[in-house]
């Protein structure tokens, strides 16, 4: 099920409900198996990065 994370298209509030769980909890179990996820669109990061 993690597959569905990486797909731009799949919304983190998707991945949580076809994971079946709030997404502030699945927000948790992603930083506890240390993957990071961002809001932002690789253009947004790189604006951020370089602002």
């Amino acid at each position: 099920m993690l597959d569905a994370l990486f797909p731009i298209v799949t919304s983190f509030k998707k991945a949580a409900e076809i994971m079946e769980i709030q997404p502030d909890i699945f927000l948790e179990l992603l930083d506890l198996m240390g993957l990071e996820f961002s809001y932002l669109t690789v253009q947004d990061i790189a604006l951020e990065e370089n602002w």
